[in-house]
């Protein structure tokens, strides 16, 4: 699926999501029947997460290089690939 990058949370609506626009990301917003499964984005441009709510640590996404998120049950954080 598509979805933006929002400046706060961002959608994710399946286990490889396109992610469009530059802003930061501050937490992901699972879809339902989510069971903390992880999920990869595939950029369109360079958007970053912060390291906040539900994201451990900050990166920032590159162009057309996938990114991926594994959760940790223990931080109940997201922690990026890259």
């Amino acid at each position: 699926t598509a979805t933006a990058s929002v400046a706060g949370a961002t959608a994710i609506a399946g286990p490889l999501v396109e992610i469009s626009g530059t802003n930061a990301i501050t937490s992901f917003t699972m879809s339902t029947g989510w069971n903390g499964q992880g999920f990869c984005v595939i950029p369109t441009a360079a958007f970053t997460t912060t390291a906040t709510n539900n994201i451990a640590e900050a990166s920032t996404a590159d162009a057309n290089q996938t990114l991926c998120f594994v959760y940790d049950a223990v931080l109940g954080a997201f922690g990026a690939s890259y």
